[in-house]
């Protein structure tokens, strides 16, 4: 699924396959089991050593490889990958060498203590201290010895100190702090991908603490949906330092594979990369695509940690049977059949969350035992104490342009001063330092509570737990619509916004901006039922702050509308549905608009293209743009109107530089026609002759036609 040591497809170490356990009835000596194990761990390290070393190779000649003809921003983005993930093979080519030191130091002191065992069992033959060798080897390899003996050489030579059950990151820094993911998603995506996306990361939200949150321009950490050459990708957990990538390619844009590649960003593994995968699955090397098979490799205890959680079949995370096979119908991938088992279990499912799933991000992220995500337009939620602390959270979600206005029906909680010991919190945001809209206690009721935005945290905590009687809270919620919205840009979305729109449902915004501005609107997915005259389910969009303002459009149906613009600071948006048919509705941007061409600073050298939002630069014919995207330099090509002359390609007669696009237009007068004389042709392509790398053009006035 990912392509490299940082990312989740490749993160493991390396590791030899594993058949399956034979029954011995008669075992080796001890010294020479330990060495027949030890043979055979060593045996697995080269192998990955030398498996690394084809893998570093490979990636230092594709860093060394120019960028000449390809687009140089995605270039450099790659390039920077590549030296992270050079940068972690390297540590992992470390790790591995120390490895093999310390199997080399274990295998000197059990071949002393083996030969320390010898020299003591002659010793006893020649005294008579056994009256026989069985006696002799019955004493000495009783099984609780031996197992001692193993137990002590693995707890001072294992190069692992724990082999705990293990599939999500063991590495605290890479959790999101407080389980709040911030994301950006690429202008290239469709409105249907962009749908999808927020779909899978609902999905999420709602088995789970973790929050999807939009990029402030304070973030600095966050995810960024995008499209890299590794198709579908991701880095394991945080990595800090600034955006990190979640690629989903042309084939990976599924709902089922956008949830696992989330899966990755909160901390997940894939399943069958634990340590202790060879006891559930056996991984048939032979079928496996050549180059593909580090991405069957087990991590180690010190990368991942399953906090207590069996291994999980079912989970999102695991490969499928014939990931990366040679062919379709061979099994990469075989669950092993375990006692009383009729069928071996499915694996690599893409559909939803597993129950194991959801309990490893809860122990994750220390998710509270009590409360969850809302996310329906409406509903109830309470909490009646039980003896002990306890700490329960509800975080309430609404789609764009909505708010959440919440009441307490009931309220019966211990007072305290400050209500400090025992209280109900209810937070304007997303976590626990979003702005406190209030903190209650005892019985009397609080007034209605609104949000500012879509989000709204609930926390509910008690010190010592409830006594007989108490009741604890109940509240209900709702999303609603609409409202007025002074930002310099936004989001606006139907309600319940990527999922179907609400029956009878009617939304205002008044959007204002500063004074001297406009408001522009660009859709970015639009679905709602159509009819020729809008008169069931429809968008209006007017030209000013109330439903009286000149009329711009009212839409329906499935063709995305035009960007839109104010005439003033203000503009009126309407949504109505009515009771029948339902669709997924619309999404759209909104941003402060201002004609940035009309400055003396735009910095265009000849033309600028004013954009929603922003502006762009443009040369005319014969010159062509700067990389500082303002500047205009001299190009090949250009406006011809004289009665002849000659054309030759750039560097003429040298070689031609790469990526050229040159463009002449020759103009004759009236009735004359235009006559082309090649003297030299030499490009790139078959059956061509050899006598240049360039061309010359002579254009001369003709006859009249």
């Amino acid at each position: 699924m990912v392509r490299n040591v940082l990312l989740a497809r490749n993160e493991s170490d390396f590791e030899l396959q594993v058949e399956d356990p034979g029954i011995h009835t008669r075992g080796p000596q001890p010294y020479v089991k330990q060495r027949s194990q030890q043979g055979m761990y060593r045996k697995q390290t080269l192998r990955d050593k030398h498996m690394l070393k084809k893998i570093l190779k490979g990636k230092k000649q594709e860093l060394k490889e120019k960028c000449s003809g390809k687009d140089k921003k995605k270039c450099r983005e790659n390039k920077e990958m590549l030296r992270d993930e050079l940068g972690e093979l390297r540590k992992k080519w470390q790790k591995i060498r120390e490895a093999l030191k310390r199997q080399r130091e274990t295998f000197k002191e059990r071949k002393a203590l083996f030969r320390r065992q010898r020299r003591d069992r002659t010793s006893y033959r020649k005294n008579r201290s056994w009256k026989t060798k069985k006696a002799f080897q019955a004493q000495e390899l009783t099984e609780e010895e031996l197992y001692k003996y193993n137990k002590a050489l693995k707890t001072k030579y294992s190069t692992v100190k724990s082999r705990r059950k293990r599939a999500a990151t063991a590495r605290k820094d890479r959790l999101w702090d407080y389980g709040i993911i911030p994301y950006d998603i690429e202008a290239n995506f469709t409105g249907a991908n962009k749908a999808m996306f927020k779909l899978a990361m609902r999905h999420w939200e709602n088995y789970t603490c973790v929050t999807f949150v939009e990029r402030n321009p304070e973030d600095e950490n966050y995810i960024l949906f995008t499209e890299r050459s590794c198709g579908c990708c991701s880095f394991v957990g945080k990595r800090g330092n600034g955006p990190q990538a979640i690629s989903i390619g042309k084939n990976c844009d599924k709902f089922g594979i956008v949830v696992h590649e989330l899966g990755h960003v909160i901390g997940f593994w894939h399943e069958h990369t634990r340590p202790d995968r060879d006891e559930h699955v056996q991984i048939i090397y032979k079928n496996i695509m050549p180059g593909q098979e580090y991405n069957f490799n087990k991590l180690t205890a010190s990368d991942v940690n399953s906090l207590g959680e069996g291994y999980d079949y079912g989970s999102i995370m695991h490969y499928a049977r014939n990931t990366f096979a040679r062919n379709n119908y061979l099994d990469t991938i075989l669950p092993r059949r375990k006692p009383g088992m009729v069928v071996r279990p499915e694996i690599g499912q893409r559909v939803k969350l597993s129950p194991g799933d959801i309990r490893q991000a809860q122990k994750l992220y220390r998710c509270p035992k009590c409360g969850r995500t809302l996310q329906d337009s409406s509903g109830k939620f309470s909490h009646q104490p039980a003896p002990g602390p306890q700490l329960c959270q509800w975080r309430i979600s609404a789609t764009h342009g909505e708010k959440i206005v919440l009441n307490v029906t009931e309220l019966d909680i211990p007072k305290s001063y400050d209500c400090k010991m025992d209280y109900l919190e209810v937070r304007d945001g997303y976590y626990i330092k979003s702005p406190l809209l209030g903190r209650f206690c005892g019985n009397k009721l609080p007034e209605t509570l609104i949000s500012s935005d879509t989000r709204m945290w609930i926390e509910y905590r008690t010190s010592k737990g409830g006594t007989k009687g108490d009741k604890g809270f109940f509240a209900e919620y709702e999303a609603i619509c609409g409202g007025e919205i002074s930002k310099d840009q936004g989001f606006l979305t139907s309600p319940n916004y990527p999922d179907d729109y609400r029956p009878n449902k009617e939304c205002i915004w008044k959007i204002t901006t500063d004074e001297g501005y406009s408001v522009a609107l660009k859709f970015q997915s639009f679905e709602i039922e159509n009819h020729d005259n809008c008169v069931y389910d429809y968008l209006e969009v007017r030209d000013g702050s109330d439903e009286t303002s000149p009329l711009i459009g009212k839409y329906c149906g499935y063709k995305i509308p035009d960007d839109i613009e104010s005439t003033g600071n203000k503009l009126y948006v309407k949504f109505v549905s009515d009771g029948s048919v339902q669709k997924a509705g619309f999404a759209a941007k909104f941003v402060k608009e201002f004609d940035e061409c009309s400055l003396p600073t735009h910095g265009c050298d000849h033309i600028c293209d004013n954009t929603l939002g922003s502006y762009k630069c443009e040369c005319r014919i014969g010159y062509e743009l700067h990389s500082d995207g303002k500047r205009c330099e001299d190009a090949c090509g250009g406006y011809i109107d004289e009665e002849e002359g000659i054309l030759q390609s750039p560097s003429f007669p040298d070689l031609y530089p790469p990526n050229k696009n040159c463009v002449w237009q020759i103009v004759a007068r009236d009735q004359y026609k235009i006559t082309i004389n090649f003297t030299h042709f030499d490009l790139e392509g078959h059956n061509v002759s050899n006598t240049s790398f360039s061309f010359l053009l002579s254009s001369h006035n003709g006859l009249p036609l």
